[in-house]
């Protein structure tokens, strides 16, 4: 769901959308595919490295995200 938001953001040009929005892609992306993983991984009685890694992947698109939109304000 937030990737869908993040899109509907970047298409409405509420935030700027240039290379630093796909590094933002390609973090958050990342994020959305390790962190389920990782989670299951877990579950299954493996280590919680995938699910740490994902989050922090996921966490982390969450201000570049921020920093578009502020960008894309000063403009």
């Amino acid at each position: 769901m937030s990737l869908a938001l993040f899109g509907l953001a970047y298409r409405a040009d509420i935030a700027r959308n240039d290379r630093w929005a796909l590094v933002h892609f390609w973090v958050a992306a990342a994020g959305t595919v390790v962190m389920p993983i990782g989670i299951a991984v877990f579950l299954l009685g493996g280590r919680e490295a995938g699910a740490i890694i994902g989050t922090l992947l996921t966490l982390a698109s969450m201000p570049l995200f921020g920093a578009n939109v502020i960008r894309a304000r000063k403009d």
